[in-house]
């Protein structure tokens, strides 16, 4: 059925017929994103306001959830699209989708020898009627046998939304000079290796002079032998993650542990922050 044939009320099932669902991709033809602007003479009235243009090879992923994908254009007219591209930047792949709230790393492929990811990026989000997705192929990204990256990256699109206010003290002390000395030219490229096997780094404080941190990096799981993060690893990054934080001033790393899934408690686990290291706000 071709997309000018299809009626509102069957867009919904023809989409999943052919297979769109959440996580697919598609050719993003240098399309445009744009806001709404209100403009500032009288009376107020609301307008397109002039948008950037995507580069001709990104791509869009597919953020709506397949229950909204099957519902009728009456119901749920649009699909909501994220921004993917690829890249080769180790510091983006080994980050996204684990202790970044900016990008998700949706797949990851060899180029000439070098690894990249597709990325997903969170900031850059626009919306398609669900005709327009009937006019376009969509592909699969997540590997047949993999049932964990779809899952993560339904989360990873909610966090955007649930995580809660980190206060301007712990952001200064502690989110600020971890994320800077990440960005830094000269970071330990040992340090990036060693948390792209941390899933998650989670830290709780006390207050004082100075923030008492305890921290724990959550295991990647799924992981090879010989990947997994290490006892070793972990003191390692904990000296690290010590000393920028004992430059900054504003707190000291009191004590670490290593967790993963099936030893950290639930009450452990929703008590914590969520260390992100690819971005601070305020």
């Amino acid at each position: 059925m071709a997309a000018d044939e299809c009626p509102p009320a069957k867009a919904g099932d023809e989409l999943l017929k052919r297979g769109w669902k959440q996580g697919c991709v598609f050719q993003a033809e240098s399309a445009p994103f744009v806001s709404i602007k209100l403009n500032a003479q009288p009376p107020p009235t609301w307008s397109v306001n002039e948008g950037k243009t995507l580069k001709p090879t990104d791509l869009f992923v597919v953020a709506t959830q397949v229950c909204d994908l099957k519902k009728t254009s009456e119901q749920e007219p649009r699909v909501e699209l994220l921004r993917a591209f690829w890249t080769d930047n180790p510091k983006i792949i080994g980050f996204a989708g684990k202790n970044a709230v900016r990008y998700f790393l949706l797949a990851r492929a060899q180029h000439e020898g070098k690894e990249k990811g597709l990325v997903a990026e969170a900031p850059v989000r626009v919306f398609a009627g669900k005709e327009e997705l009937l006019r376009c192929v969509p592909q699969d990204p997540f590997a047949a046998v993999d049932e964990d990256t779809p899952r993560r990256f339904a989360r990873w699109l909610a966090q955007r939304y649930d995580r809660p206010a980190v206060p301007t003290r712990v952001v200064e002390a502690v989110h600020r000079p971890v994320v800077t000395a990440l960005a830094a030219e000269e970071c330990d490229p040992n340090i990036v290796r060693i948390l792209r096997s941390v899933h998650e780094v989670l830290f709780s404080h006390s207050d004082g002079a100075r923030l008492v941190l305890e921290m724990v990096f959550m295991r990647e799981e799924g992981l090879v032998v010989g990947e997994n993060l290490s006892e070793d690893d972990g003191a390692v990054l904990a000296a690290w993650l010590s000393d920028v934080l004992d430059t900054a001033g504003g707190a000291d790393l009191a004590g670490w542990q290593i967790s993963d899934t099936n030893t950290v408690t639930v009450r452990k686990y929703v008590s914590m922050t969520r260390l992100q290291l690819d971005q601070f706000s305020l």
